[in-house]
């Protein structure tokens, strides 16, 4: 951000975080950024960058109570800390992969956030499993170091 705006003083940009299928359009935006695969059928879509890495983390103290699961079917021993999606009022689904084939799994959990910020505190704190950007949890870590 600190670029763009320095390269072009004159623009004025308004940002807006949310994890809900906004309507761009009826909300007067220009445009919408959206991670992932899902959004209103009525959007066309445009891929601006490469796929973001995802992980799967839990705190030491949480993965040595529970376990380490070593395929999709051991996650259904873990609790997860999720992240909601307000238009469909539930839990965003993991994408993973079995097999070579993306499978989406709805996990189950005591918690159900709305900010990566807080289900990553959630995860370090030893609440359950997180599904999350890599980069970000990287980043929490060297932060830690």
């Amino acid at each position: 951000m600190r670029t763009l705006l320095k390269s072009h003083p004159d623009i004025n940009v308004q940002l807006l975080i949310d994890y809900g299928l906004t309507d761009v359009v009826s909300e007067r935006f220009d445009a919408g950024v959206r991670l992932g695969g899902e959004m209103d059928k009525d959007m066309i879509a445009v891929r601006i960058g490469p796929d973001i890495p995802m992980a799967i983390v839990g705190a030491p103290e949480y993965l040595s109570r529970k376990g380490i699961p070593v395929s999709v079917a051991h996650l259904v021993d873990h609790q997860a800390i999720n992240l909601y999606l307000p238009s469909s009022g539930t839990a965003n689904r993991w994408r993973l992969v079995r097999g070579g084939r993306e499978v989406r799994v709805r996990m189950e959990g005591q918690l159900l956030l709305n900010t990566i910020d807080l289900i990553l505190d959630a995860a370090i704190d030893g609440h359950g499993l997180a599904y999350l950007p890599y980069d970000q949890v990287q980043q929490a870590i060297e932060e830690k170091n």
